[in-house]
């Protein structure tokens, strides 16, 4: 299984564009959020081979414009997606989208295919998910902000597939870093605020994001 970040602060290939937000494609034909600008993320895809006329879900973390702002450009390419986001997200989303795009609101966890669901979503004033992405033998946490905590979104992971290999995405200023002791991947990118600090006391595990990013799991 592989999964690639499409849209970050950083760019790690060149010839991809950098820009505020994140979007990362996951198995083929799931795409964890959009970025804030719909021309940089399709442009993006292009430049990494992926066709938005292949991508069958989005998963929406939470309803922030650097999350979701990418969707409407998504949707012109490719109408027939199903869209999986917090149900307050739902209402703001499906009003800019045509009838064909079929919009899952979501609270508990929820499977979106075989081996990848939801977390659930949690609020600190924000609703946020994540996505558990499941492998043959080890399981992998995409987050967007991580506003509730990364390590709600973790723990709620671990009750869905026991354990968890890595987790990739923005960690906002979450500082409790003892949380990412045992998993094999940690890759914090967009709103880290702490990434310095978490590449120091996880050398072995700190993975550099950005835009171009492949990771295989």
């Amino acid at each position: 299984m592989e999964l690639v970040v499409v849209y970050d602060n950083e760019a790690l290939k060149e010839g991809l564009k950098q820009d505020w937000g994140f979007a990362c494609l996951v198995g083929g034909d799931i795409l964890f959020d959009t970025g804030a600008k719909g021309e940089i993320l399709l442009y993006n895809m292009k430049k990494l081979g992926i066709d938005p006329t292949e991508v069958k879900s989005v998963v929406v973390s939470h309803d922030h414009w650097d999350h979701t702002g990418g969707l409407r450009a998504l949707l012109q390419e490719n109408e027939r997606i199903s869209v999986y986001a917090p149900s307050r997200a739902c209402r703001s989303l499906r009003e800019h989208a045509s009838p064909k795009t079929e919009f899952v609101p979501c609270s508990g966890p929820t499977r979106v295919r075989g081996g990848f669901v939801t977390t659930g979503v949690f609020s600190s004033g924000v609703e946020e998910q994540g996505l558990v992405c499941m492998g043959e033998k080890k399981s992998f946490l995409i987050v967007g902000c991580s506003h509730p905590g990364v390590d709600l979104l973790l723990r709620a992971a671990t009750r869905i597939v026991g354990s968890v290999e890595g987790v990739i995405g923005g960690f906002h200023g979450f500082n409790e870093f003892e949380i990412f002791k045992g998993l094999s991947v940690v890759s914090p990118c967009h709103c880290t605020k702490y990434k310095k600090e978490i590449e120091e006391k996880f050398p072995n595990e700190f993975k550099r994001c950005g835009a171009g990013l492949q990771i295989e799991f």
